[in-house]
């Protein structure tokens, strides 16, 4: 496998089960192993259970299936210093590690947790085109 693809589900179209469901399945057919990071409200509708995300219903095999790929953060939480202390960990451990996600992570940078090298290194921009999800991989597949 090539390493670790950590997907944040935040940045996908308005936490849009289809395309987060478009981004694991790409980076799973190239052969990484994908945990995507969400805030639980995407799966359990929030305390109100009236806050799903939109086609949420198209990730419960990735909460529930033999291979989980979907790591729920607690509200109000700070998906993404789950999301990079758990790459740092997968680094430590000698595995290659990919950051998919459009954020500059300017707050986590500023409060000394990573350096712009690192996001350099492990940032994987993306976009949309027609319901096709297209990261911006600079030669790393």
């Amino acid at each position: 496998h090539h390493g670790y693809s950590f997907v944040e589900g935040r940045g996908t179209p308005q936490a849009c089960g289809t395309a987060l469901k478009l981004a694991i399945d790409h980076f799973l057919r190239k052969g990484y192993r994908v945990e995507a990071f969400v805030p639980e409200w995407v799966m359990s509708g929030g305390k109100r259970r009236d806050m799903f995300a939109h086609e949420y219903e198209l990730l419960l095999p990735y909460q529930h299936g033999a291979q989980k790929h979907l790591m729920l953060t607690p509200s109000g939480a700070d998906d993404d210093r789950f999301i990079l202390q758990f790459a740092q960990g997968r680094i430590s451990a000698g595995e290659d590690v990919l950051i998919v996600s459009n954020d500059h992570y300017r707050d986590h940078i500023n409060a000394g947790l990573i350096n712009k090298a690192f996001m350099d290194k492990h940032a994987v921009k993306f976009m949309w085109a027609r319901n096709q999800f297209m990261p911006e991989m600079h030669g790393r597949e």
